[in-house]
């Protein structure tokens, strides 16, 4: 199975496996999915944001305390939701509407009201003037040249001092992992009779990875007057397939 067509088949996971699309652990698959697990998954994104926020506190701006935060590829809002917990207001994009809708939905049965979801058509003109730029887990998903436009399309989201916290993948983990891309990315059914033995639903997507040069985006951002203020190295569990990082850039005037 080669990828066809990235954005429909994030669709395909956001109407049958949304929180799997998003972490891809067992537990967080459809078919088990209890309110423990479900509550797992909403404590692993607390958990993130907490430590994005110490980050940014001890390494940039010892008092940041955005208020108007964008999280692109919000997925079902495991991370936009725990940022919305202390924003005025918070931007949600995704590619998926089914992914957007059940954020909605998760908002709601939260309390939350300060929400605004969109799809990636109408970055463009959203505001300018966001305090925090915020996405993990997602550039990894989308081919490396219409990446790198997006990154630079969503800096211009940022207000003069205002951060982005990016998470960019670099580098296949295992040469186990950059082997079985290799096989599923490129030859025809490769994925759809692995889905078979993993009893999944025969067109089921094959999620796609790719890598990005950190020193590249860091000279794009330079560009864009948003130098990089710091690098935090993700060290890789048993189970990740690619080494990353966040890259945090700060806007200046």
């Amino acid at each position: 199975m080669v990828f066809a067509n990235p954005d429909k088949e994030w669709e395909t996971y956001g109407k049958t496996d949304p929180y799997f699309g998003v972490l891809t652990e067992d537990k967080f698959s459809q078919k088990n999915l209890t309110e423990k697990n479900r509550d797992d998954f909403f404590r692993t994104g607390r958990d993130h944001c907490e430590n994005v926020i110490r980050q940014i506190r001890e390494n940039i701006h010892p008092a940041f305390a955005p208020q108007k935060i964008l999280d692109y590829g919000c997925g079902v809002g495991r991370l936009l939701i725990p940022f919305a917990k202390n924003a005025d207001s918070a931007f949600g994009v995704d590619i998926s509407p089914s992914m957007l809708a059940e954020t909605a939905k998760n908002a709601k049965s939260m309390g939350l009201d300060n929400i605004h979801l969109h799809l990636p058509a109408d970055l463009p003109s959203l505001p300018s003037d966001f305090d925090f730029v915020h996405s993990c887990i997602v550039f990894q998903h989308i081919p490396r040249k219409k990446g790198e436009t997006l990154f630079q399309l969503i800096l211009t989201r940022l207000r003069p001092g205002g951060i982005a916290a990016i998470h960019i993948p670099y580098q296949t983990h295992t040469r186990k992992a950059k082997i079985y891309f290799d096989i599923m990315s490129r030859i025809p059914f490769a994925q759809n009779l692995w889905n078979l033995l993993k009893k999944r639903p025969w067109h089921y997507p094959l999620m796609q990875m790719n890598n990005y040069s950190p020193i590249r985006l860091i000279e794009i951002a330079s560009s864009l007057h948003c130098p990089c203020r710091h690098i935090q190295i993700i060290q890789p569990a048993k189970t990740d397939t690619h080494k990353a990082c966040f890259l945090y850039f700060q806007r200046i005037p």
